[in-house]
């Protein structure tokens, strides 16, 4: 199961059904993949916190999710560059100990809530001058990501015409507009017409990626991360 589970409000009630079906098949084996909540405090990445989670999870309450509601966790691992949580897990009758030094993270989660809560404030209006600032001097900044991480961003930050364009490599998005904003959703072809100056990723991931398609275009726009 892939970006369900923080969609889901309820998650014990849901959790709990899914060992109802399961019912006796101990062989059965539960995956499931949701975004790691530890990373965003962190990073105090606000543009990654929006309405449509409305459950946020850290390997400790992931695992303590499993293992209150009748799962025994196989493995419990961060990945894609430590931004999810990937968890493997199988039925059990009882409810099974704390095991894996991942989970223990009541204390830390506690510390990086408090540092996102007294900072985060800061780190949203500087995104907000950055990109300000990239459209005053005539750079002509763009996004490069139109998903929900770009509308948090822009919506967050109150950015409005100072950014013209979003690029998607999903031929379905190009034409269309961003939810929220309206901001025009464009292929990365169109920026070889455009010629923008900065190109921020909604995601540091594909930096490389973005870089190798702007540079196949003849763009020389400076790239850089959220």
């Amino acid at each position: 199961e892939y970006y369900t589970l923080e969609h889901i409000r309820p998650t014990a009630e849901f959790m709990r059904m899914v060992r109802r079906v399961i019912g006796p098949r101990k062989d059965t084996l539960v995956f499931l993949e949701v975004p790691d909540m530890t990373r965003v405090l962190r990073e105090r990445a606000f543009w990654d916190v929006y309405y449509e989670h409305c459950t946020y999870l850290t390997a400790g309450s992931l695992a303590r999710l499993f293992r209150s509601t009748g799962f025994e966790i196989i493995e419990l691992v961060r990945d894609f560059a430590d931004q999810y949580l990937w968890v493997t897990a199988r039925p059990v009758d009882s409810v099974t100990k704390a095991s894996l030094p991942i989970e223990d993270d009541l204390k830390a989660t506690t510390a990086d809530v408090d540092l996102y809560s007294e900072h985060a404030s800061r780190d949203i209006a500087a995104w907000r001058d950055r990109i300000l600032d990239f459209a005053a001097s005539g750079r002509k900044p763009v996004i490069w990501g139109a998903g929900s991480k770009a509308v948090a961003l822009l919506t967050t930050c109150g950015i409005e015409a100072e950014v013209e364009y979003l690029v998607d490599i999903n031929p379905h998005k190009a034409g269309k507009f961003l939810p929220g904003t309206g901001h025009p959703v464009v292929s990365p072809e169109h920026m070889r017409h455009y010629e923008p100056g900065v190109v921020v990723a909604m995601n540091p991931v594909y930096i490389d990626e973005i870089r190798a398609r702007l540079d196949a275009s003849g763009v020389s726009a400076e790239v850089l991360s959220v």
